[in-house]
């Protein structure tokens, strides 16, 4: 019996060990994304995000997971992300959006996001994915260039493009 129950269990403790790492390395590739990575459930419960998502929440996964927006963000910004979440659940579609988000430390912070829907094995969705990229630097430079468009650099003042822009 010994000699035909080994060899299965090294196969099995094999299959296992390889399992292990194969998670191992996916986690360690989605930490090393900049991007703020999320998973959530149906009901809006983080399952699991990266290593930037932490950095930006300022809280560590393990007391992310189980928990809603509402303890990371403001009200408002939490209540959007639940509005958000709820019709890419109920339409099964990918949606792309840039928003605002307030921290709960203040900073107000642009992000690009895509959320996209993740089925189980039976087509049923189970959950959505997260992938947001901070572009506030972005923002900031197009702002900058905005005013430059439309202001005189030594005064501040409403420069002739703003004037003639205007008439029109």
């Amino acid at each position: 019996i010994y000699r035909l129950i080994y060899p299965a269990f090294k196969r099995a403790e094999l299959a296992t060990r390889e399992a292990d790492q194969k998670r191992l390395l996916q986690k360690s590739m989605i930490d090393s994304i900049p991007d703020l990575i999320f998973f959530k459930d149906r009901a809006g419960n983080y399952l699991g995000c990266n290593h930037a998502f932490e950095k930006f929440v300022g809280v560590r996964e393990s007391e992310i997971i189980g928990c809603q927006a509402a303890s990371f963000f403001s009200p408002d910004t939490a209540l959007r992300f639940t509005e958000t979440d709820q019709k890419i659940l109920d339409s099964e579609a990918v949606l792309r959006e840039e928003m605002v988000v307030t921290t709960r430390d203040g900073r107000l912070v642009y992000l690009d996001t895509v959320k996209t829907p993740y089925y189980d094995t039976s087509d049923q969705v189970i959950g959505l994915i997260g992938i947001s990229r901070d572009v506030t630097a972005e923002k900031q430079k197009g702002q900058q260039i905005q005013y430059l468009n439309y202001h005189d650099v030594l005064t501040g003042l409403y420069n002739r493009t703003y004037f003639q822009e205007a008439l029109e």
